[in-house]
């Protein structure tokens, strides 16, 4: 085990992969900066106000943390919010710390 699986210090980013679903999304690539449980309580202030949609402020937030992705898109809230739902979920919940990036094919060999 190392620091980082404990602490997420500035600066400090992961790969991240999200495999393709047959039928409902593509597979994702992305580099991101973990919310730490500061960047949490923020999301929650902002889902909780009636004049933000709940998908903005859950794009606004994936955006903030997304450093590069695998997509041709730029990294921006309009793009981010028009990603399919799953596949935005997952990357939400990625970015939250909530769920662990999926292992690559190449991965799974070892």
């Amino acid at each position: 085990m190392t620091d980082s699986d404990f602490f997420l210090d500035d600066g400090y980013f992961e790969t991240g992969h999200i495999s393709a679903l047959d039928g409902v999304h593509g597979e994702l690539h992305f580099v991101y900066r973990p919310m730490i449980h500061a960047d949490k309580e923020a999301y929650y202030e902002l889902a909780k106000r009636a004049d933000v949609a709940p998908t903005t402020a859950i794009a606004t937030f994936v955006t903030r943390h997304l450093q590069e992705w695998s997509l041709a898109r730029p990294i921006e809230v309009e793009q981010v919010e028009r990603l399919r739902p799953r596949l935005l979920e997952r990357l939400f919940y990625i970015v939250m710390g909530e769920i662990a990036s999926d292992q690559e094919a190449t991965d799974l060999k070892n």
